[in-house]
């Protein structure tokens, strides 16, 4: 480093000189952002992946006990990984968020952080896997909040709920550079069925009699095809049978401590409610 003052307090001396050619270099850098492909604009944020579950009717303890611990302990060995952290709800549900390293690809950590929930799947309750784990890579910042109201008042929130979830929620998904979009206090059509103690107990069945009923009697059922082969000689037309689609619950709940078969109404008040 030379000690010639003249070199040294060359800019000092000379303000003016300093400022105009800051300003040029910070003109060709604003001029030469048009340019450069988004590719190669620097990383500020760690990617993210984000784990979703939802155990019906537990607690948000019962839901961190029992699914948010079993995969927390399978993401230990992910390479890159930074440190994750987890939210559950009161209403079951449990949301992961994964941060990994700057220069971890997304795509692969989505892959190897799908691979261990695999892994952690035997240690989860049925019901969570039964409703599936969903696994996305996307920012959690939220980067826009849009309200949708209404002055009819045929119109309300479950209507809303349902018209964002159809007409809108997906077209905002598929925006460029969007990576997902949900709507808060989504209302969706749901059966609630308020379980009498004392009729269970007249009745001799349990809550999970009741439950693995109306898991038995929702269901779908194809009633096939008439005519369809193999069919006798001469058959000439093939007609498909509909039905009314899904089962509920108005067929009978049995057990074999009963004498005759009740139904959940006998034993519970059901009501459909957003």
């Amino acid at each position: 480093m030379t000690n010639d003052p003249e070199i040294r307090y060359f800019f000092v001396r000379r303000p003016i000189f300093a400022a105009v050619i800051s300003i040029a270099i910070v003109l060709l850098g604003i001029f030469s952002l048009h340019s450069l492909p988004i590719d190669l604009y620097p990383r500020i944020t760690p990617p993210v992946v984000q784990v979703t579950a939802v155990y019906p009717g537990a607690t948000a303890e019962d839901v961190a006990n029992a699914v948010a611990a079993p995969i927390e302990q399978q993401l230990s060995g992910i390479p890159d990984l930074l440190y994750y952290k987890s939210s559950n709800a009161s209403d079951g549900s449990m949301n992961l968020q994964i941060y990994f390293d700057i220069s971890r690809d997304q795509d692969l950590a989505a892959v190897d952080v799908q691979n261990q929930i695999k892994l952690a799947e035997p240690q989860l309750p049925q019901e969570v896997v039964r409703n599936g784990i969903t696994v996305k890579k996307a920012q959690t910042n939220i980067l826009m909040g849009v309200a949708l109201t209404s002055d009819d008042p045929r119109y309300d929130a479950g209507y809303l709920s349902n018209y964002a979830e159809i007409y809108i929620q997906d077209e905002l998904k598929r925006l460029p550079g969007v990576g997902d979009a949900s709507t808060f206090g989504e209302a969706d059509l749901s059966m609630l069925i308020d379980l009498a103690p004392d009729r269970l107990a007249q009745l001799g069945l349990t809550v999970s009699d009741v439950a693995a009923a109306i898991s038995e009697q929702n269901t779908t059922n194809p009633a096939g095809r008439i005519g369809r082969e193999p069919s006798p000689a001469g058959t000439q037309l093939t007609i498909p049978v509909t039905t009314l689609g899904r089962q509920r619950i108005r067929s009978s709940t049995r057990t074999s401590s009963c004498a005759r078969s009740p139904t959940a109404r006998s034993c519970a008040s059901v009501t459909w409610a957003a």
